[in-house]
């Protein structure tokens, strides 16, 4: 099985921890992750608890629990707020 996947980028970032896992791969115990839905709607992570409770197509993660997002045939994109160190 392939390895998971770490940007160089954001790899410069001591407080963010990420990778994107080959398709299949469950992420960490206690990741929070949401039902994806193509649309326009993002939510926080403490919104999309309990997990997948929620529709949405993006999650920002603002406390210490991981998150994840699945993608089937869109490219995932991850953005990092170096200011608030959040992630979307």
């Amino acid at each position: 099985m392939p390895s998971p996947y770490r940007s160089p980028l954001l790899s410069r970032f001591d407080w963010l921890d990420h990778a994107f896992l080959p398709a299949g791969e469950r992420p960490p115990q206690g990741t929070i992750y949401n039902q994806q839905r193509h649309s326009a709607r993002v939510i926080r992570d403490v919104e999309a608890l309990p997990v997948k409770s929620q529709d949405a197509d993006g999650l920002i993660g603002s406390g210490s629990n991981p998150v994840a997002v699945y993608t089937a045939d869109c490219l995932p994109i991850l953005l990092a707020d170096t200011r608030q160190q959040q992630v979307a």
